[in-house]
């Protein structure tokens, strides 16, 4: 949340920012800004439906935080478009269950393999992933070890939407 000017009065508000990735280059383009009062469904549905009449051209995935603000607008205009969970921000929810600071390096680090390009199958790379950040862990006091499965078992479908890219494509997107 931002703070912006309204009517006279300082108020908390939310910056929308939509960034497009040119297929041919990799290239970034800032597609669109926006502000809302919140993060609420129809705010996120205003914003998209300005970026369709504008004549943006129909993604073939999105990107973004788990917000159901954002999902649940995705939903409504943007009808069979693939989304991903962003890679950070599941990282970050990710790390809240682990407590005891001096695992939170070890566990981003295996975490972070989950989108190396390893061949086979994404979820039996999830689970082994999964299960060194769970034996990491196990010593560390205060680590929510239950949570911490529920939530990536939760958001693994999520993850690897763009799977299907080469490791070339994926770094490409990535620069």
């Amino acid at each position: 949340m931002s703070k912006a000017r309204l009517n006279g009065v300082i108020a908390d508000c939310a910056v929308f920012v939509a960034v497009g990735i040119e297929a041919e280059t990799g290239r970034r383009i800032v597609l669109g800004v926006s502000v809302g009062l919140s993060e609420a469904a129809e705010h996120w549905s205003t914003f998209v439906q300005s970026l369709i009449m504008r004549d943006m051209n129909r993604p073939l995935t999105v990107t973004s935080d788990d917000h159901m603000g954002i999902r649940a607008a995705l939903a409504r205009t943007l009808t069979g478009v693939l989304w991903q969970r962003c890679q950070f921000h599941f990282q970050q929810n990710a790390q809240a269950y682990i407590t005891t600071s001096r695992y939170k390096t070890i566990a981003a680090a295996h975490i972070r393999t989950l989108w190396m390009p390893y061949p086979g199958d994404a979820n039996q790379n999830c689970r082994q992933v999964l299960g060194t950040v769970v034996l990491c862990g196990s010593y560390a006091v205060g680590l929510s070890l239950n949570g911490l499965v529920d939530f990536a078992d939760g958001g693994k479908k999520s993850l690897f939407i763009g799977c299907h890219l080469g490791f070339a494509e994926r770094r490409q997107i990535s620069e």
